[in-house]
């Protein structure tokens, strides 16, 4: 049996964080084995649309 792991990034601000909606800008993934090796990666940016400037305190 082979495993999908699956990571999101998301846009995140220090200061009034209620103030803005998260938007996902990353996804990464890969495809595990039953012996734990890695077969295969994906991983894509995506631009945010609401706040398409990240802030500082969101690095990738």
């Amino acid at each position: 049996m082979k495993f999908l792991v699956f990571d999101l990034e998301a846009t995140c601000w220090d200061i009034n964080p209620q103030q803005h909606r998260s938007e996902i800008i990353e996804i990464g993934a890969c495809i595990v084995n039953p012996y734990g090796e890695i077969e295969k990666t994906f991983s894509k940016f995506i631009k945010p649309v609401l706040n398409p400037t990240l802030s500082v305190y969101c690095s990738i």
